[in-house]
């Protein structure tokens, strides 16, 4: 994994193979509005991770639920999305091997 300024950026390896036991260090993050409280909630009408006082105060009526669940979420929907990918590109490997084969006869 990379870091960035703001986040970490994990390889599609690193994404398969992380779940909550992961060796990946999890930092507290606070909320820039409420300095206090850490941002354990997940706002999908924003797509904004928040603080319990933004739910009721800035996000209220929005539908939100904790980090953990919204990350193995969206961790679930991308590991979905990339498999067919992944099966393309062996694919058409394979395709391109049979190809050069088929050249050098």
């Amino acid at each position: 994994s990379k870091k960035n300024k703001k986040h970490d950026v994990l390889s599609l390896s690193d994404l398969h193979l992380s779940t909550k036991e992961s060796a990946i260090v999890q930092k507290v993050l606070y909320c820039p509005q409420h300095q206090k409280n850490e941002l354990d909630y997940y706002c999908e009408t924003c797509n904004q991770i928040i603080c319990l006082y933004c739910t009721v105060k800035d996000h209220m009526g929005h539908k939100h639920d904790i980090v953990d669940k919204a990350v193995a979420e969206h961790r679930n929907m991308l590991i979905k999305m990339i498999s067919p990918v992944e099966e393309m590109s062996k694919s058409l490997t394979k395709a391109e091997a049979d190809i050069v084969s088929t050249l050098e006869k």
